[in-house]
């Protein structure tokens, strides 16, 4: 029997093409599309893709076949949309089955602009260096270290994209019968499928056999109210400048807002 896509928020089946309220939570998209600075930007997000390969593998016991890792088909596909080398990928791969990897310490900060929450996942092998320089990027803008955990949930992420084949309503019905809590249409061409955090690999799996392209699949934080909240122009221009720079430092894999951008 097929179940209802339930969610804490109404269900939205529209083709807009500005971006849906969940879709300012994907850092890789957002660095990706960022103009300045490109070459050093890519860099960046090349050597933290690789580090995250590399990690794959190992904590998979050192398996190198995405059909049985998870967590490596998983971060293939963000490599793969991020358009990292295949030489890349493949050094990546050798490290982590040659055990060549240390992941560091996996650490996360809650903070505050205002009265906007951010959560700032980074990984560090200087947890000391690293806190100081999330300390000093917020200071810069008037944010702080501060309790904002409560303004967010913790929830699956599924992002799918559309094909002549695959349509958005095969693609919800499919949803539906995965298991989804929620679908999304947040470009012409790309659907975001949010889950409960132990679903998402299920689901995940599931379009996949059903014959949906992913562009990625992954656990993140979104607002608790099930809505982003709205800020005025000023404050927007800081938090963006905020996010930008925090996602720029070399330990921070990635930065979530409650808010809308």
């Amino acid at each position: 029997m097929k179940r209802s896509l339930i969610s804490s928020h109404q269900i939205i089946r529209t083709f807009a093409s500005s971006p849906s309220p969940h879709s300012g939570h994907n850092k890789w998209s957002k660095i990706r599309h960022h103009k300045g600075a490109a070459d050093k930007v890519r860099s960046k997000i090349f050597a933290k893709m690789a580090l995250d390969i590399s990690a794959a593998v190992k904590a998979g016991g050192g398996a190198t076949d995405p059909a049985l890792n998870a967590k490596l088909s998983n971060t293939l596909l963000k490599a793969k949309s991020l358009s990292v080398p295949k030489d890349n990928i493949e050094a990546a791969i050798k490290r982590g089955d040659s055990g060549a990897v240390d992941r560091g310490h996996s650490v996360t900060y809650e903070a505050l602009l205002g009265e906007i929450g951010l959560v700032i996942e980074c990984r560090t092998s200087n947890p000391t260096r690293c806190i100081h320089s999330v300390k000093s990027i917020l200071n810069k803008v008037g944010g702080s270290l501060a309790t904002s955990g409560y303004l967010f949930k913790r929830k699956g992420v599924v992002l799918v994209v559309l094909d002549n084949l695959n349509p958005f309503d095969k693609l919800f019905e499919d949803s539906l019968e995965a298991g989804g809590e929620d679908i999304l249409q947040i470009s012409s061409n790309l659907v975001e499928i949010i889950t409960h955090p132990t679903q998402l690999t299920t689901v995940a799996h599931f379009l996949q056999e059903k014959g949906h392209s992913l562009s990625s699949y992954d656990l993140a934080y979104l607002p608790a109210s099930g809505e982003r909240v709205e800020i005025d122009e000023q404050l927007r221009e800081k938090l963006s400048h905020l996010i930008e720079t925090l996602e720029q430092d070399a330990d921070a894999v990635e930065v979530y807002t409650n808010s809308v951008l």
